[in-house]
């Protein structure tokens, strides 16, 4: 996890968002849905963070070499994604932002992380079963979400393949419980932060 700040002058909100540009959890679209979203928000009054999560990359994704190695895969982006709110919440004196004002922004698959990051009970709850989850509680989910042309399912007919592979692998692309467990569509808590 990389985490690349881009702090507000004083006399901002005391916002911050972390953002997640999008790369089918292949690669990351560092310019347009990173750098430049982050360096507007920062304009505006608003801290923002530009995450670079692990994702496949283009090697494993043009070999095929995660059938043999695990690689980059579910759960990693969350975990990077909980790493980065606990950062910034555990350091918001110093940066100057209110912990009770992070939000994170996201686009394509980095919209699909960040909308993870507030459904993820049952996801946590099967990682949990395993002994690989982050344990995310309430006091790390975001204040808020942007989901900007977002992934939503990988279980539908017309979900994005190319990020369903990514993200879960080469074999558990095929498990219906896994892909289940990632659509967003099916997965809306109760006490949804807000989300645009």
């Amino acid at each position: 996890m990389r985490l690349t700040p881009y702090l507000a002058e004083s006399g901002g909100t005391g916002t911050a968002v972390i953002v997640c540009p999008g790369g089918s959890y292949s690669w990351h679209d560092m310019g347009a849905e990173g750098r430049e979203v982050a360096e507007w928000l920062q304009r505006n009054g608003i801290s923002a963070f530009v995450l670079k999560y692990r994702v496949q990359g283009i090697v494993p994704y043009i070999t095929h070499s995660r059938l043999l190695f695990r690689g980059n895969q579910h759960p990693d982006a969350l975990n990077d994604l909980r790493c980065a709110l606990d950062h910034v919440r555990l350091h918001a004196e110093e940066y100057g932002i209110d912990p009770r004002k992070i939000g994170v922004m996201g686009f394509s698959a980095g919209g699909h992380l960040a909308l993870s990051a507030i459904y993820n009970k049952e996801i946590k709850d099967l990682e949990n079963k395993k002994g690989t989850a982050g344990g995310a509680s309430p006091a790390s989910l975001p204040a808020f979400i942007a989901a900007i042309y977002p992934v939503v399912s990988l279980s539908h007919p017309c979900s994005h393949k190319r990020s369903r592979r990514a993200l879960l692998g080469e074999y558990r692309k095929y498990r219906k419980v896994m892909r289940d467990s990632l659509s967003i569509e099916k997965h809306i808590p109760k006490d949804c932060p807000p989300v645009s």
